[in-house]
């Protein structure tokens, strides 16, 4: 089945905002093997906005559901980690093919080998360190209770561990 994601972001994002929305620009960007990453501009009453859809092909290969990884964005958010807000989340796959949800667009580069090498031609590496230093003590200040309740994961086990301990199962199956 082929999707038309301009005009079902269009329609995703009418019902959000209540208002006629006209999407443009649509561009595929890399986002890994289980998902994908639409870098798009929506009007909404004379203003544009820059978004990206993040969209999963089915919900069966999700590690967690899109509602949950946005829950966390959002937590994350309001205890200040900087984070790009999160404008909606569906998992009607008649939109755009899948689950997805939708966020503010930042501009910058995510390919950890291409981030490091800026920062050392920019020589910033101080300042990025205590950056991420300062996000990830926000990060871990935020009361596991307060995780949405359908992430997925073991309250007890240590979170690398269960990541790489998942990762060799899937690995497995393949």
């Amino acid at each position: 089945m082929s999707v038309d994601l301009g005009a079902g972001l269009a329609r995703f994002l009418g019902d959000v905002f209540d208002a006629p929305v006209t999407v443009s620009n649509v561009e595929g960007s890399s986002a890994g093997a289980r998902r994908t990453n639409v870098l798009f501009d929506a009007e909404v009453g004379g203003d544009v906005l820059r978004l990206v859809a993040t969209i999963l092909p089915t919900s069966e290969i999700q590690l967690n559901p899109v509602g949950a990884e946005a829950e966390v964005r959002t937590l994350a958010a309001v205890h200040g980690v900087p984070v790009p807000r999160i404008v909606g989340t569906s998992t009607d796959a008649g939109y755009v093919g899948g689950p997805f949800f939708v966020s503010e667009r930042i501009d910058g580069e995510t390919i950890p080998r291409r981030v490091l090498r800026l920062v050392h031609r920019a020589g910033v590496g101080d300042t990025v360190a205590r950056q991420l230093g300062e996000a990830l003590g926000r990060l871990h200040s935020i009361d596991p209770a307060q995780a949405p309740l359908d992430l997925q994961g073991d309250d007890a086990a240590n979170p690398a561990e269960a990541v790489l301990a998942e990762t060799e199962r899937v690995a497995a199956e393949l």
